[in-house]
């Protein structure tokens, strides 16, 4: 008989802790998991309402700068007439804009 088999078979205990190891190893990487994706989704969420604040302020900037340009238009609303300016090629938009205002 081999000398593997004089003594009884314990197995590899240094290797585990069996199904409780086990899960214990599954907890500690869900909660690693869970870690990290929470910073993720934060860094996302504040990236985002960078973004949307720095839109909503270059949005309000195009708006004054086309408050200003309208109101330059209203001052030159007689000349407009005199000049016969609606003549000129300068894009459906402005047209609009200066029907709209009706300076």
């Amino acid at each position: 008989m081999p000398d593997t088999f004089d003594s009884p078979y314990t197995g590899q205990q240094s290797m585990g802790g069996g199904v409780v190891g086990i899960m214990e190893v599954i907890l500690s990487d869900f909660l690693k998991l869970l870690q990290e994706t929470e910073a993720a989704e934060s860094a996302a969420q504040k990236e985002y309402d960078e973004l949307v604040q720095n839109e909503a302020e270059a949005k309000a900037a195009r708006d004054a700068q086309m408050s200003h340009y309208a109101m330059q238009i209203c001052h030159l609303g007689p000349l407009k007439e005199r000049c016969n300016l609606s003549s000129f090629s300068c894009g459906k938009g402005m047209m609009e804009i200066l029907r709209t205002l009706s300076c």
